[in-house]
This record gives C-alpha cells, sequence and structure tokens, in this order.
C-alpha cells in the first residue's frame, strides 16, 4: 500500500521562500503540508489560501493570544495531531521554512529514507548549516541554489550544528516537538524504533530529552536537513528584527556568528533541483500565486531598506558583513 507523507511547520513572514520550499519537498515524494501561521504581514498567508484552494496544502491560523503561556509553535504542534489531514497521513516530517530535507539514500525520495530503515517509527536526520556564501543582497533566486557552502560535517559547536529533525509514523507519536517526538503511546520508547542519521538505532538516553547528535551518533548516510538559518546578510536583518520561534529575544551578530557557516562546498542537493523546479514553474505560472510572490518579494526589499534606514539596522549589518572577502569570485558567479 503506498504511504503518503506530511510535512507540518509553522510560518511567519516566508512569503518569498513558500514556493520554493513547496515545490523542492513535493518534488522528493511528499504529498501535502500543514502549516500554522501567526502575525504574518508580508503576504504569506494568502500565498498559503491559494495553494490550500489548489489542494496542496492545509492551512491553519494560529495567532497570538493575549496571555498565552505557550509559543506559537508549541501551540500549533499540540493541535496539529487533532487535525484529521494529519491523521489522514503516515508520516509526517517537522520542519521550518528555512529547511529542505536532502535525503542521500537511494534517489534521494522520501520513500527511500523510510525503505533505508524498514523498522523505524521514527528517523532522525542531523541539521547541516548553511551560510550566505558572503551573499549581501536579498533577491529573488533559489537558496537551494544559490547558497552552496556549510559548516563541515564534523563540528561540535555550535550545538545547533548537529541538532536533529525527524520524520515519524503519525500513530507511533502522542506529542509532536520541533526536533524529535515529546511523548509516545503508554511511554513506550524501544516499539518507536528510533533511527539515527547512520541507520542504527538511537541510544536510550535519547529517550529523555535531547534533541542534538553527539560525537557516537553523527552521520550523514541517510541524509541530512539544510539548513538555511542566515539566508543573506540582507534577509537576515529581517529574520533579526522578526525574533524567535520560542518568543526568546532576537537573533543578532551573535546568532549570525555561529549559524553563518561557510567552511565547505555542499552542491549534494543540485541534482534533486531539476525536478524542483518543474514544479515551481507550474506553481509560479498560476497568475495568483505569481502575483502574490512577487507581492512578497516586494514588501521584503521595502522591510529591509526601512531596517536599513535605522541607526540599529545598519549596526546589525555593519556587525554582520566581513572585514575581507571570504569567497573571492563566489559572487560574481552566483550572480552569473
Amino acid at each position: 500500500m503506498t504511504q503518503k507523507h506530511l510535512i507540518l511547520t509553522c510560518m511567519k513572514n516566508e512569503g518569498p521562500y513558500i514556493l520554493e520550499w513547496v515545490a523542492y519537498h513535493m518534488s522528493i515524494g511528499f504529498d501535502h503540508f500543514l502549516v500554522y501561521t501567526n502575525d504574518c504581514k508580508d503576504g504569506t498567508e494568502q500565498i498559503l489560501r491559494r495553494l490550500e484552494n489548489m489542494g496542496i496544502l492545509t492551512h491553519r491560523r494560529n495567532p497570538a493570544r493575549e496571555g498565552a503561556r505557550a509559543s506559537h509553535q508549541v501551540r500549533a504542534f499540540r493541535k496539529s495531531t487533532k487535525e484529521q489531514v494529519y491523521q489522514d497521513h503516515d508520516w509526517v516530517a517537522v520542519i521550518d521554512a528555512d529547511e529542505f530535507v536532502n535525503i542521500h539514500a537511494g534517489r534521494g525520495q522520501i520513500t527511500d529514507l523510510t525503505a533505508a530503515a524498514p523498522d523505524a517509527k521514527c528517523i532522525s536526520l542531523a541539521w547541516r548549516l548553511f551560510g550566505s556564501a558572503d551573499v549581501t543582497s536579498f533577491h529573488d533566486g533559489f537558496l537551494t541554489e544559490t547558497l552552496r557552502r556549510a559548516a563541515p560535517q564534523h563540528c561540535p559547536s555550535p550545538a545547533q550544528a548537529w541538532g536533529i529533525k525527524s520524520i515519524h509514523r503519525t500513530d507511533a507519536v502522542d506529542l509532536v516537538g520541533c526536533h524529535r517526538p515529546k511523548s509516545v503511546p503508554d511511554n513506550d520508547w524501544s516499539a518507536l524504533n528510533w533511527t539515527g542519521p547512520a541507520g542504527t538505532l538511537m541510544p536510550q538516553s535519547y529517550h529523555k530529552s535531547s534533541w542534538r547528535l553527539n560525537r557516537d551518533t553523527i552521520s550523514y548516510e541517510l541524509g541530512q536537513i539544510n539548513h538555511y538559518a542566515v539566508r543573506t546578510r540582507e534577509s537576515f536583518l529581517l529574520k533579526s528584527a522578526r525574533g524567535r520561534a520560542f518568543g526568546e529575544g532576537i537573533r543578532g551578530a551573535e546568532y549570525w556568528a555561529d549559524m553563518n557557516r561557510n567552511e565547505e562546498y555542499d552542491a549534494s542537493i543540485q541534482p534533486k533541483l531539476g525536478a524542483m523546479k518543474d514544479i515551481y514553474d507550474e506553481l509560479i505560472c498560476d497568475p495568483k500565486l505569481g502575483r502574490l510572490h512577487d507581492r512578497a518579494v516586494q514588501w521584503h526589499r521595502d522591510q529591509i531598506q526601512h531596517i536599513m534606514d535605522t541607526e540599529v539596522g545598519r549596526a546589525l549589518f555593519a556587525a554582520i558583513s566581513p572585514s575581507i572577502d571570504l569567497f573571492p569570485g563566489l559572487r560574481k558567479r552566483v550572480a552569473a
């Protein structure tokens, strides 16, 4: 019987990036998306509603509530398992809009990942942090094509470099978490056959609360999560102003220094982009989607300029600008 695969995510002001992200994950075999949004101003919700009308995803608004103790993300995850669309799928991957599931097993399809660990009811892959590649400008292009420099595979610091993201069977998890399942039926973690990126069982110590791999468990054999945490310098200004999913403050120069990793060239996702572009072209040719996408791109350009017109914005931009060109000629090649 054919298995159905869902992506669960939360978004805020991700308008320019949605179509690439959706098209890519459709191209590797995901069937549907369940998207929760909060406090969007850039047209994200209009784009999602159009995609919902096209049958591609399910959109749920998850606005801020006065006095709410839980974050937007936590509230969305609590609601998600009660959704019929969640229950109608066999597997769910929990990822963000700046993360791309990059499968190395088989032909790079989501079914190749689950086939590589046939007994698993949960599979976790490691983040690989992708930096700005010294690209400054926000532009309407494919992140996956432009940004090809990443942290080395052996990168124990910062902690996020070996963070995990997981895909699990929907009937095997009671409470969804951002990185890994939070609870399972009868607290029977052994029944989950939780498998790591090397295709081996995760140690029992992970059953409690661990959200990252270590020197003994790190691997990229089955795949990785390409994490474009900073995108470009100008894009980061807007991301910094937006704050964090869990609401614990803004992302500043320290976050940039940790996450802007460019030591190695990684083009492992490139062979998959042809199929992604075919789907993207179909989406962007929809007149309404095309207009909404263009409006979101312009909104981001306008907001970046607004931030650059402030003293705080100029100071942050200066703080994240290198004093020397880290990758001579790279910007010229990207532009070409």
